[in-house]
């Protein structure tokens, strides 16, 4: 695999650049899935006229960084599912289950080849919970995400 350059405690920040292109291709994955029902996925920002998904970054950092110049690293992120309409328990558990079935689908991926990174995995860190409610029946349930990527050389 190589030398590894550093491998200390103290965890080197990716960049905010680096990371939201990581998380754009992860949001290309979800709605290459059909598992969205084409309800629209951003990327920080939900809309506010109809259901849909979003994916808010939560910060990253590089575990291990080679004298080759590849590293690894990882990115945290929330992903989102706003129902306009929530009126039952029913409507909440099929939020929770949207969430999960999409965490049970990126767990499923692995070792995704992109032009610069490599996703090894994504993991759901937890079971969806309610983000947001309000009284018009607007509720938002997430879930964290960890993504794991390498950053490719080409020596």
């Amino acid at each position: 695999m190589g030398i590894i350059a550093n491998d200390d405690v103290k965890k080197e920040l990716s960049s905010p650049k680096e990371q939201t292109q990581i998380i754009e291709e992860t949001i290309k994955l979800i709605e290459q899935s059909t598992l969205t029902d084409n309800k629209p996925l951003f990327l920080s920002f939900i809309g506010d006229d109809s259901d849909g998904y979003c994916l808010r970054i939560s910060g990253g950092f590089i575990n291990k960084r080679y004298i080759t110049g590849k590293y690894e690293a990882q990115v945290n992120f929330l992903l989102v599912y706003r129902k306009m309409s929530v009126t039952s328990n029913e409507d909440r558990l099929d939020s929770i289950n949207k969430i999960n079935e999409i965490g049970d689908y990126l767990g499923g991926l692995s070792e995704i080849n992109l032009d610069s990174y490599i996703i090894n995995k994504i993991v759901q860190n937890e079971m969806p919970k309610p983000t947001y409610r309000d009284d018009t029946g607007i509720e938002d349930v997430g879930a964290t995400f960890t993504l794991d990527y390498t950053k490719k050389t080409y020596f």
